[in-house]
């Protein structure tokens, strides 16, 4: 199964990120990786180090205020040749707009 991932609870600098859907194939969980598909580069602030296997969220923080984010999921194994497929991006959602 390929991760689907969602967001919400935007804020004007945040959102909550969220994936469900996952198959472990043969992976030896390590970590998940959160990245930006749109609006950033690299991972989100808030979404590094998601090293426990059952975490399924993360609040990305540290965001621009009105502004489109995508975001996509990846769960990396010991043996990185097992890694999942990147998900595909979420749905764009914007932060609200500043004051």
């Amino acid at each position: 199964a390929t991760l689907t991932v969602t967001t919400g609870s935007e804020t004007i600098n945040s959102m909550l990120i969220s994936w469900t859907g996952v198959d472990h194939n043969d992976c030896t969980f390590a970590s998940w990786n959160v990245e930006f598909v749109t609006g950033g580069t690299g991972t989100p602030t808030g979404c590094g180090s998601l090293t426990v296997e059952g975490t399924t969220q993360c609040t990305a923080t540290g965001l621009t205020s009105n502004t489109a984010y995508q975001f996509q999921v990846t769960e990396v194994c010991s043996d990185t040749d097992a890694n999942s497929a990147p998900s595909s991006a979420s749905a764009s959602l914007s932060t609200l707009p500043g004051m």
